[in-house]
């Protein structure tokens, strides 16, 4: 037969393969084609093809394969080190089988393992509770061996609720510092095997909303807005059904998210419903630190929509003197920050040289050894 190709030589088809990321090729983009247009997880036939894959193989090939998975969370590139240290008893021909039926991609010079992410979803979400005990000892590997982050991962797959309570101080501490990629990662790992149910993955109400809240400070520090609101819809019950605190961050989140989509109006609203519960004391003294994260939301949204600068700046007074009460530094640089742009706008030197003046104060008033982080 004619053609005007090049002849695909050994050398071109491995190329080829390498796009594929451990799958054939014309199945690594059909599959491919229906995650990017989100329906792979409704897609009964997909669903089905994978798992005649998984159930052709025996029970030992079945168990590497969900080792494989599990370790896929962490670890694009698997060592068979690696893979010794959790489960021992496998051999070359294991992977020979599982890489035949295009599960896994091995390369026998590094000696490592990759498995698409396709496959790994599945099989960790579909065999979740046959995995315990691997799973298990995986966190506490990873827990001695590795980061907080890393063993987070495997913790909240743990059936034990304790456990999996133990990785908030870990997502609280990726929230402070702005690690927006753990935050991004580990929101889609809760997504891909639990759907965002918490009652499926027998996690408390508190660790739940908590991934929550790091999931959407997540998308909405790399501006992915639009991802965030769904989450937001998806979950509006568990939000409003949360601890006080939670809910106070998730609320003043969906707030500043309103702002950062230019729906001022949607977001002055919501800081106003926030900031009379508060007001009224719903919940406790305790939280009047909030007050003045609404009041300053609210100077913000108005000073961005250019409308009212008068009442803005009202709301930034405000805001100051609530946080000078609950001593919130952070605010009170960021509401005198922002008047200055006001009164540099309306040519207002005689305020604005004022308020700089002010800023200044509260640098050189600090102790030599601090200094000032934004509230969270």
């Amino acid at each position: 037969m004619l053609c005007n190709y090049p002849i695909l030589n050994a050398d071109i088809l491995a190329d080829v393969l390498k796009l594929s990321d451990g799958l054939p090729i014309l199945v690594d983009l059909f599959l491919k084609g229906f995650k990017e247009k989100g329906v792979l997880d409704n897609n009964m036939q997909v669903r089905k093809y994978i798992r005649q894959i998984t159930e052709s193989l025996t029970e030992k090939e079945l168990k590497i394969a969900q080792i494989i998975a599990l370790l896929s969370i962490t670890k694009a590139n698997i060592s068979t080190n690696l893979l010794n240290s959790v489960i021992s008893d496998f051999n070359e021909n294991d992977i020979t089988i599982l890489e035949s039926n295009a599960l896994i991609e091995f390369h026998p010079i590094k000696r490592e393992i990759k498995m698409h992410d396709i496959f790994r979803d599945f099989i960790n979400s579909y065999y979740i509770m046959q995995e315990q005990k691997y799973i298990l000892k995986l966190y506490r590997f990873f827990k001695v061996n590795s980061t907080e982050y890393e063993s987070a991962y495997y913790a909240i797959l743990v059936e034990d609720i304790s456990i999996k309570d133990l990785i908030i101080p870990t997502i609280e501490k990726a929230i402070s510092s702005e690690n927006f990629s753990f935050l991004l990662l580990f929101g889609e790992h809760i997504k891909n095997i639990f759907g965002f149910q918490s009652s499926i993955g027998n996690i408390s109400n508190r660790t739940f909303c908590t991934i929550l809240l790091g999931y959407l400070e997540g998308l909405i520090g790399v501006g992915d807005y639009p991802a965030a609101k769904e989450i937001i819809d998806r979950c509006a019950l568990t939000i409003r059904g949360n601890n006080i605190s939670i809910h106070l961050r998730l609320s003043l989140l969906i707030a500043n998210l309103y702002h950062l989509q230019n729906q001022y109006q949607e977001a002055i609203a919501s800081y106003e419903i926030l900031l009379n519960e508060i007001n009224s004391k719903v919940y406790g003294e305790n939280c009047l630190k909030y007050e003045a994260k609404c009041l300053w939301g609210i100077a913000h949204s108005y000073r961005h929509e250019g409308l009212n600068y008068t009442l803005a700046e009202a709301y930034y007074r405000e805001a100051i003197t609530s946080a000078q009460v609950t001593n919130q530094r952070s605010i009170i640089l960021k509401c005198r920050f922002e008047l200055v742009t006001i009164y540099i706008l309306q040519n207002n030197q005689i305020a604005a040289h004022f308020e700089l003046k002010l800023i200044d104060k509260i640098f050189k008033d600090l102790p030599s050894d601090q200094y000032i982080v934004s509230a969270k």
